[in-house]
């Protein structure tokens, strides 16, 4: 140390030295800073109670605004609820009023129509219910000789017809059979040689039938005409046409010249 002095003695630089002195802290001090930290705790403790009450108040003014918006929020869906069921019992009350009305007019409608076909007989009610009713079918107590007779090949034919005495009448032409008179086809039956036989019920009494067609166009049940075709032939076979009255074979009818058939009025 000395030498490292001595050097710096010999290059010339100054050489400075620093006392630090402590000095002990006087009592006036430690009053001073006690009062200090007093004055800071005492303001501190004045700042921090109204903001804890504050703090306190605000949380129990935020809850009983909160109870209040739940209450109100209840009593809402308290009075909607109550509304809700209000309306529905008003519409259910209305609707048993109009079945409880409607069921009374159709009450008094049905008495009106059962006293209305008690007393009158002709009135539209009773009108319509005869009208649907069925009838009871009266038998056709006509004659043979009430029916006109038609002929039983179309116009323009010129087949020639052979009617036999005892009324069995027979011809071959290719085209449309007619039945004699109007009537209900009674029956239709095929034999083994492909060729129809036809029965047709003018009255209970009065029948025709007709044997040896090849085609036939009506069924069991159905209405035939005079003027409309039973059934076709190909010329081909004879076909045979005979009438009956009672199951007896008529022979009280002839072939006119135009092919037409006519009864015999003075006839056995």
């Amino acid at each position: 140390m000395n030498e490292e002095i001595e050097y710096a003695e010999m290059l010339e630089i100054p050489v400075s030295t620093v006392n630090v002195i402590r000095k002990s802290k006087t009592r006036a001090q430690a009053q001073e800073t006690a009062l200090k930290e007093e004055t800071i705790s005492r303001v501190n403790e004045r700042f921090s109670t109204p903001y804890a009450t504050y703090a306190s108040e605000f949380f129990e003014n935020s809850q009983l605004d909160e109870n209040q918006n739940e209450e109100g929020m209840y009593e809402n869906n308290q009075n909607e609820t109550r509304q809700k069921h209000q309306d529905f019992d008003k519409k259910h009350i209305l609707g048993e009023r109009i079945l409880k009305a409607e069921f009374t007019l159709a009450c008094a409608l049905c008495l009106g129509i059962f006293l209305t076909n008690v007393w009158v007989q002709d009135s539209a009610i009773n009108t319509f219910f005869r009208s649907i009713t069925p009838q009871t079918q009266v038998a056709d107590a006509r004659n043979y000789t009430d029916f006109t007779l038609s002929s039983i090949l179309g116009e323009g034919s010129d087949a020639e017809m052979t009617l036999s005495p005892t009324g069995i009448l027979t011809f071959v032409d290719e085209g449309c059979v007619y039945p004699t008179a109007d009537g209900t086809v009674s029956s239709v039956v095929k034999g083994e040689d492909g060729k129809y036989t036809v029965q047709i019920a003018h009255t209970e009494s009065f029948s025709g039938v007709i044997v040896g067609l090849d085609y036939v166009y009506y069924e069991v049940g159905q209405t035939v005409k005079h003027n409309v075709p039973i059934g076709y032939s190909k010329g081909e076979n004879e076909v045979q046409v005979t009438m009956y009255s009672d199951g007896n074979l008529l022979n009280c009818f002839a072939v006119t010249e135009d092919n037409a058939l006519s009864w015999i009025l003075d006839a056995e």
